[in-house]
């Protein structure tokens, strides 16, 4: 029995597919960049498969390899499945997204703290707000006498009283409001 070895040719990359059209159809990396409107240096990026380095969201990636890949008249669907294929899911594998700063340290997340901590800072004065407001209202105005002592028996029908009262407050001896002042 004889062995027998297939010999794998390895698959172009979509930039190097776009390369060779772009090199077999006769044009340079500055007309393409003025066809396509973008800069050169973006060209140069797609063309050596360096997808990371462009400052685009993914999605303009796609676009602007439809736009290449129609330039040159090449089917875009297969291209584009095979950029999603190998160059989107090579970047969610690395979880790196281009144009997104990786931090080492994730924990740390300042605007979601100061939010927080704002939070429970206007949660916590409306319930001390309200805790004065419901202090006020149940607690009995204060009542200071000062004359006549405590325990006084008199047989006088006149009577000074003296004392202190909180604001607001009106006092009655008997069923009678008594006129009070400082």
């Amino acid at each position: 029995m004889e062995l027998r070895y297939k010999q794998l040719i390895p698959k172009k990359r979509v930039g190097t597919k776009l390369q060779d059209a772009r090199i077999s159809g006769g044009f340079s990396i500055d007309y393409m960049a003025k066809k396509l409107r973008i800069n050169k240096e973006y060209i140069e990026a797609i063309e050596s498969n360096q997808f990371t380095t462009l400052p685009f969201a993914p999605l303009y990636q796609k676009k602007l390899i439809t736009s290449y890949a129609k330039a040159m008249n090449i089917k875009t669907q297969k291209l584009l499945g095979q950029f999603v294929y190998e160059e989107l899911h090579e970047q969610k594998s690395k979880k790196i997204l281009p144009g997104k700063k990786t931090y080492s340290f994730r924990s740390f997340n300042l605007p979601l703290i100061i939010k927080v901590v704002t939070v429970l800072l206007c949660v916590g004065s409306f319930f001390s707000y309200l805790a004065i407001q419901v202090k006020q209202i149940v607690q009995p105005p204060q009542l200071l006498v000062y004359s006549p002592k405590d325990g006084l028996i008199t047989q006088d029908s006149l009577l000074n009283v003296q004392g202190k009262v909180g604001n607001k407050a009106a006092v009655m001896i008997n069923g009678k409001t008594i006129t009070n002042s400082e």
